[in-house]
Formats: structure tokens, sequence, C-alpha cells
């Protein structure tokens, strides 16, 4: 019965319920669905210094002052389609946030947007950074070459490409926490793309990395890999970096349903965030919707 209504309801255009990642414009559940939390900017280029600046002043409220559920919304940022993903990403931050945040720390990186770094890490980190990807071509031999320009208050911008061959254009040792969610499926070289991110990396530095293990394809501007467990331990190991922490959060039911364009509304927390015990005899969920894991690069012998 189950497979007759799965391929009727394929073939008369029921499923899926919507694109997981691009909602058309005439679905009028989706804004509602994607409504949660406050971004921090609306992907203009502003000046990133005064940004950051403005809205750490805004949120400088005690860690502690926040329930569980409300941090796990300040971290849900607005308008984007993937917010089991999301949801599941916030939860994994606040769960290691206390393994990095003993005692404050220097320079922190962001993928993008600083969003996840301020609202979490706000008095922890000194200064808040920022990556964006600059793609090479051809035409323009220029682009995805390294550079950076530095604000008034500290905050860097930097911009070029994980796989350049020389290097991020970052000095050694750098930052003491990098935060790269959903980034190294879209690197075609993962493996010599996290020895560029360990370079800079200083000892004793964290790396909170994710990536999806079931997803459709979506090029931004490129879409190479998905990662298994052992898949992104593999990567951080060959790079040099203790594996801290792992999660991978889905069953077959969710990873599905996500598939099927249900958002995360339909799902309850427990069901959106809870990681399934592999079956007897294998060492990793067989079915989980995303890979979080939380690196870090051994400490110098002259730092111990």
């Amino acid at each position: 019965f189950f497979a007759r209504l799965h391929l009727l309801l394929y073939g008369s255009g029921r499923l899926p319920l919507r694109d997981p990642i691009f909602p058309e414009s005439d679905d009028n559940l989706a804004p509602v669905m994607m409504e949660r939390g406050k971004a921090l900017v609306d992907g203009v280029d502003y000046d990133w210094g005064k940004m950051i600046r403005e809205e750490t002043d805004r949120t400088e409220v005690p860690l502690d002052a926040y329930s569980r559920p409300e941090e796990l919304d300040r971290l849900m940022p607005t308008g984007h389609p993937l917010q089991v993903d999301r949801r599941q990403l916030a939860r994994f931050v606040l769960e290691v946030r206390s393994l990095i945040a003993d005692k404050p720390i220097g320079r922190c990186l962001e993928w993008d947007q600083p969003f996840l770094l301020v609202r979490a890490f706000q008095g922890i980190c000194r200064w808040f950074d920022i990556f964006s990807y600059s793609e090479p071509t051809p035409e323009e031999p220029r682009m995805g070459m390294p550079g950076r320009h530095e604000y008034p208050h500290g905050t860097r911008h930097y911009w070029g490409d994980l796989e350049y061959p020389d290097g991020l254009g970052i000095e050694p040792d750098t930052f003491d926490l990098i935060m790269c969610p959903f980034v190294f499926e879209h690197v075609s070289r993962p493996f010599f793309a996290m020895r560029n991110l360990v370079h800079v990396l200083k000892s004793g530095g964290y790396i909170i990395w994710a990536a999806p293990m079931f997803q459709q394809y979506h090029g931004s501007p490129h879409d190479y890999f998905r990662y298994t467990p052992k898949g992104a331990k593999a990567l951080a190991e060959d790079a040099g970096l203790e594996v801290v922490k792992v999660y991978a959060p889905g069953d077959l039911a969710l990873t599905s349903g996500v598939l099927m364009g249900m958002m995360l509304p339909y799902w309850t927390e427990a069901q959106a965030l809870r990681e399934v015990e592999p079956v007897y005899g294998e060492d990793s969920p067989r079915f989980p919707l995303n890979v979080f894991a939380l690196f870090r690069k051994p400490p110098s012998k002259q730092n111990t």
C-alpha cells in the first residue's frame, strides 16, 4: 500500500511538498516556516566592523540569561530554508561552547557573516572576523587570490579560496576558533583545504565544522561531496587535528521527510535533534541528515 501511495503522490505532483532549498515563490507556507529568529544582516556587504560592534552592544547580556529554547532561537537565521539543519547546528554550537569558552579567547573566524559567533560567543571572542569565498576565474586572475580589510575596531574581513595553492593569505596561528559550517561540501579538494585551515589555527584552537550527509545538489557555486561521521574524522585526522566531538542527528524518517520539503514545524524538537544509536556491530548512525564536529589543533609542547 505504501509503495503504491508513494508512486501515486509523486506521479500526481503532490510530492515532494516543496523544494527543500529553493521554495517556489507561490509557496505560502514556506516563508512562515523560515521566519525563525533575527538575522544579523540581510546579505549586503556592509561595514562589518560597525555592524558587529552594534550587534554586540545590542545583545550584550549574560549568556546564561537565556533559556535553552531562547538560545536556540537566537542562533536561527531568518529567511533560511534549511531550518532543520540550522536547528541542529545551533544545538551543537551550544553543546560545545562550554568546551571552548573556559576562558576569553582572541580572534574568531566565521564564513560569510559572523552571525553565530556574535550570538553564541559574545564576551568570549575578542574579535569577530569574516571569511568570504572569492572564486577564481580565467577571465579575472585576481579573483580567488587572498585579501583582507581591517575595520577601525579590529574586525577583519578576509576573502580568498580555501584551495588557493599558496594558502589563505593569513598569518599562521591567527585564530583561536574557526567556524565553518556547511562549507566543505562545496570544496573540491577538502583534505588540502583543511590543511590550509589548520595552518591559520592556533595550537590548542578549535574548528566547529558541519556538512550534510543527505542533501540535494546545491551549487553555491559548486557542490562536490557529502560526509559520513567517519569521513569527517578522516578529514580532520589527516590534517593533524584531534576529534573532540561528533554529532550526527537524524533518522530515516527525518532525513526522507526533509528531502521531501517537510520543514522545521513538521517536527518536534526531539525528532529534529535526536541522534540515533548505531545498530549493533556498526560505529555510526545510518541515516543522519548532517554531521557536526568539533576539532582541536593539539597544543604545541611549549604551551603544555
